[in-house]
């Protein structure tokens, strides 16, 4: 996504970063709206997806309000155990990029609907794009597959396990 809108150079050279990144989930959630965007929607998108000047880790994120590079403001909200941004609940926080902090999300975040609140009885988040409904084939999710090595043993873990060559 950040190839299509031409904002990876953008993201790449700000400091002190928190980025909300969606997974694919939230990305197939809306996946019949994402072929009508224009470029400049999907830049906005993005853009309010990312807070300069603050590197949000989870521990330090309380109830509050952040401005987003695009201009306007996402709503922090902690609710027992879980942070949600918006009405989007963070699934895997705190993975640290050069520049910041990246959560990753349930849902797409939109700036023309930034009053979404927080639901921490849904399982997911509500897509936040009228009129959007799911697809599987769906542009800017990342493709990469889910990866399904087989655990290692306890003997294969162990560096002292005596082999034999008999």
């Amino acid at each position: 996504a950040l190839t299509a809108a031409e904002l990876v150079e953008t993201v790449d050279t700000l400091s002190d970063v928190t980025v909300f990144v969606p997974n694919n989930a939230a990305f197939q959630a809306i996946g019949s709206a994402l072929p009508n965007l224009t470029i400049e929607q999907v830049t906005s998108i993005l853009t309010y997806h990312v807070v300069q000047g603050t590197v949000g880790y989870s521990a330090l994120l309380s109830n509050t309000s952040l401005p987003t590079v695009e201009g306007t403001s996402v709503t922090i909200s902690i609710i027992g155990d879980a942070v949600f941004v918006n009405s989007a609940r963070v699934v895997l926080p705190d993975v640290l990029v050069a520049n910041g902090v990246v959560h990753v999300i349930d849902a797409v975040l939109n700036p023309q609907n930034a009053t979404a609140t927080a639901d921490p009885s849904a399982s997911t988040a509500a897509p936040v794009f009228p009129g959007a409904s799911s697809a599987s084939d769906v542009p800017f999710t990342s493709g990469v597959p889910t990866p399904t090595a087989p655990a290692a043993t306890s003997e294969a873990a162990d560096p002292t396990a005596a082999t034999s060559s008999a």
